[in-house]
């Protein structure tokens, strides 16, 4: 059988730089003859604290290869990180649809180096597939023009490599860097002294500060962290005492504009590895629970997350906590399968969340005629709505399109505003799939007439150029497609 183990050079921290810089200056280097590099942190023995950091190699092989390109991936999806990339080539992404634009980089002359540091911090929550959509299509077609090349930073934790994969796995400590030559705050940030380097047996950590590790959107109101706490197994946590909390360990913790968050990403990183299953499994079914009895409170006709910080946690959190509640069973998604179903709930989380915690919940195979595939099939098809309350319009096209009259019924009642929603349709959505879809017939142009003097709709046909004509009110069919006769 053959191995899943990446084939990873090994090299100390402190050459790394070196070796990345002379395989792009060498184009015959057989290190990662593709033109993609896997820049490897290297573990602790326990699996606790990363002994070098690829950030810092990034950096320094920044300042020597000019006009390369830095960038950090920590919070982006797959397009938002593809189009940065497309910006820092002066590549204009919102000209070009699909994946035109590798044509357009194919007409660059320059030979280019991309550096993308925390590739495995991507998407709006810690538990992200976002990475693995980068890591698995667009990074590759990156790749495909000759003359670019792409240095992903990864974490082995992150589980994104296997055997196809070629790089540089770092070795040892990493060497501090000069303050003189440290990236600007646009580019990779680190602290000069990294909380994740220490070893999880080395600092008492707080049970508060482990709960919090479980969070999904990195950053965490007070009220939501103590939740955390609660399914942690920790008693009467108060706000104001996890406030304290925060002034006594500014080393790891800061406060952002949406609560609380770890002063270096690492940490969380170092302290959900430490977790249990049955922990993990305990605390994301307890989110789950207590978000949801929240939706009244947060309700918000502009979608929970226009209400503030406590909206923007559920609905940024909410599927992923869903899609993470049965951690310690294979296969199983009852809980997020169940969430999915719910309107009142699914109305107010955003497209791009519900796609990504059906992707974890169900290891990237999404099932067919419920909303979570909704989403993915109309993003596939460019229906990306801007507005919470249009992507609701849209669920409801596409629920009325399916016939679930609970699920159309169920998002008017979530208190969100839709800009319009369907009466009827007879349209296949995309990705349908059922008997229902299977009168054929593609609609080419439709008409506003009257039949019978009442308001009704004909639509025409193609390529077959049939006809039919509809009630506009009700979708009822007034008369039976027939075959135009041409005059």
């Amino acid at each position: 059988m053959a191995s899943n183990t990446p084939a990873l050079e090994r090299v100390p921290s402190g050459e790394a730089a070196d070796r990345v810089v002379q395989w792009w200056q060498d184009g015959a280097d057989p290190l990662a003859p593709k033109g993609w590099l896997s820049l490897v942190d290297e573990r602790s023995a326990d699996g606790g604290r990363v002994s070098a950091d690829g950030g810092q190699v990034l950096r320094a092989v920044h300042e020597r290869v000019e006009s390369s390109i830095l960038l950090d991936a920590t919070g982006l999806t797959a397009e938002e990180l593809l189009r940065n990339v497309l910006a820092a080539l002066a590549v204009d992404s919102s000209r070009y649809g699909g994946t035109r634009w590798i044509s357009e980089l194919r007409k660059q002359p320059a030979k280019r180096l991309v550096l993308i540091g925390h590739l495995h911090r991507m998407g709006r929550t810690r538990r992200s597939c976002e990475a693995r959509r980068m890591w698995g299509g667009t990074l590759k077609a990156l790749c495909s023009r000759k003359g670019l090349h792409v240095v992903a930073h990864v974490d082995t934790a992150a589980g994104l490599l296997d055997s196809r994969d070629a790089g540089i796995r770092l070795n040892g400590p990493a060497e501090p860097t000069d303050s003189r030559n440290r990236a600007s705050h646009s580019e990779i940030s680190r602290p000069e002294i990294s909380p994740s380097e220490i070893s999880p047996s080395e600092v008492p950590w707080p049970d508060e500060l482990r709960a919090l590790a479980l969070a999904e959107p990195r950053q965490v109101p007070l009220r939501v962290w103590a939740a955390l706490a609660e399914g942690w197994g920790l008693d009467s946590v108060t706000e104001a005492a996890l406030d304290r909390l925060v002034d006594d360990h500014p080393q790891w913790l800061n406060r952002a504009s949406g609560g609380v968050a770890f002063t270096d990403e690492g940490v969380a990183e170092t302290l959900r590895q430490e977790a249990s299953a049955e922990t993990v499994t305990r605390v994301n079914r307890h989110m789950t629970t207590w978000l949801r009895s929240l939706s009244d409170e947060i309700r918000h006709p502009g979608g929970w997350a226009a209400g503030g910080p406590l909206g923007t946690y559920a609905a940024m959190g909410l599927a992923m906590h869903a899609a993470r509640a049965e951690h310690d069973q294979k296969w199983t998604a009852t809980t997020f399968d169940a969430l999915v179903s719910d309107a009142t709930l699914v109305a107010h989380i955003p497209q791009s969340s519900l796609m990504d915690a059906a992707h974890c919940a169900h290891n990237g195979v999404v099932g067919e005629n419920n909303a979570a595939a909704d989403a993915m099939y109309l993003w596939d098809y460019g229906v990306v709505p801007p507005a919470q309350g249009e992507w609701a319009a849209w669920l409801h096209l596409m629920a009325t399109a399916r016939g679930d009259t609970v699920f159309a019924s169920g998002l008017p009642a979530s208190g969100i505003r839709m800009p319009w929603r369907a009466r009827w349709t007879r349209w296949r959505p995309p990705g349908g799939y059922h008997p229902a879809f299977l009168e054929p017939g593609t609609i080419g142009e439709l008409v506003e007439v009257r039949w019978q003097g009442r308001p009704a709709v004909a639509g025409i046909g193609t390529p077959e150029l049939t006809v039919g004509v509809w009630d506009a009110r009700t979708g009822e069919p007034l008369a039976g497609t027939r075959q135009e006769r041409e005059d």
